[in-house]
């Protein structure tokens, strides 16, 4: 079988990404990443390698941070702007550049996007299960289901965009941390 076009992709990717971002906004509050933990260290530096590439950095990043036990793993799961949303920018960051294409790139950060939706998957899930029928569906309401059930319980919407989720329109300076808001 042949490999995806470039198109094709491309395509994947910004939609996996989308995925992640709604993923991340519709967890629970989670505890704020540490600013020396290893997501702050190896996914804050958006540097390239320039004899490697960039989906080098990307690889080295994933496996410096979470080729660990599954246990440890689940620690990773962290908020704030050392967390999940560092992670993403770092994600976006890569996906922009042009040299991402070679060597199969694209299609190897959207693998790792789709692994890191995968450990998302269950918090929010456990996050939905608090939630009773009754609030699942809204009779009447507009937008219907889940993000009107939600900012009835929890004052916000299960996979809206929450005030203070750590996210900002700025773009992430080359070669060093971005910290978030």
């Amino acid at each position: 079988m042949a490999a995806p076009g470039l198109e094709d992709q491309r395509a994947l990717l910004d939609q996996r990404l989308n995925k992640l971002r709604l993923l991340i906004r519709g967890l629970p509050p989670l505890p704020a990443g540490p600013e020396d933990g290893p997501i702050a260290r190896y996914f804050g530096d958006f540097s390239v390698d320039p004899d490697e590439g960039p989906y080098y950095s990307v690889d080295r990043a994933w496996t410096r941070t979470f080729q660990v036990s599954d246990d440890k793993k689940a620690e990773l799961i962290c908020g704030g702007a050392l967390g999940l949303p560092l992670i993403l920018r770092f994600f976006e960051h890569f996906a922009s550049l042009p040299d991402m294409e070679r060597y199969n790139g694209l299609h190897l950060l959207s693998e790792r996007i789709e692994s890191l939706s995968q450990l998302i998957l269950p918090k929010v899930y456990s996050s939905l299960n608090m939630l009773s029928a009754e609030q699942l569906v809204t009779p009447g309401s507009s937008s219907g289901g889940i993000t009107s059930m939600a900012s009835k319980s929890t004052g916000r919407s299960v996979l809206g965009k929450r005030k203070d989720d750590g996210f900002d329109d700025e773009a992430p300076p080359k070669g060093s941390l971005h910290r978030m808001k």
